[in-house]
């Protein structure tokens, strides 16, 4: 391949957008201040319907 495109610009449908990562991104971090890992965080959001 010539000109490959990198993985961090490729376009795909399962893609999440900025505003989701960075929304993901602040409730792990959020998680992690009060010492939970990344699946309570991931639960947690989730019992909420923020996914």
């Amino acid at each position: 391949m010539t000109d490959p495109i990198p993985q961090t610009e490729r376009a795909y449908e399962s893609r999440i957008s900025i505003v989701d990562e960075e929304r993901i991104s602040e409730l792990i971090l959020a998680g992690w201040a009060q010492h939970n890992s990344v699946d309570h965080s991931f639960a947690t959001a989730w019992d909420a319907g923020v996914m």
